[in-house]
């Protein structure tokens, strides 16, 4: 039987000697398991997640393969003013362990529903938001006719 010993400095600080990096990249999560700890299925990582109602992030062309309705999840919602599609979340996949910024549309975290009212709010029940979304439309038309005011005096310049 051998006896491992591990010496530790007398004033030692925990995380002494680590770089910024390494100490945020110790403290992600590993995803699923994959070779060393034995073999486990994108589908199964996903059940276990969803079982312990965990958000979970799916890229693009995962999330058809995912039924929110059926595990009572819903997509998770974000406003912002930049006007931006609020329910895209960037991170890792769950399933195929990509980053969901490289995929078209990005990608998308579910929530659990009874979770959902404690990080997130109806975007349809916010005081405003008709007035806001009327706002945002009248923005987009003088874009549209600014750039065909635009065109047109070029077209007409030549």
């Amino acid at each position: 039987m051998s006896v491992r010993h591990v010496f530790v400095p007398i004033n030692a600080k925990l995380g002494e000697g680590f770089s910024i990096q390494e100490i945020a990249k110790a403290g992600e999560h590993p995803g699923r398991r994959t070779k060393t700890n034995g073999y486990q299925s994108p589908a199964t990582w996903v059940l276990e997640l969803v079982s312990l109602r965990k958000p979970v992030i799916l890229c693009s062309f995962c999330r058809y393969k995912f039924d929110p309705k059926y595990y009572k999840y819903r997509r998770f919602y974000v406003a912002n003013a930049a006007g931006h599609d609020p329910y895209r979340t960037d991170g890792q996949c769950e399933d195929c362990k990509d980053r969901t910024d490289r995929s078209p549309g990005g990608g998308t975290m579910f929530v659990a529903e009874e979770q959902y009212p404690e990080i997130c709010f109806e975007p349809k029940s916010l005081p405003g938001w008709n007035d806001y979304i009327q706002w945002r439309l009248r923005q987009a038309k003088q874009r549209v006719y600014r750039a065909a005011a635009t065109t047109w005096r070029a077209v007409q310049r030549s």
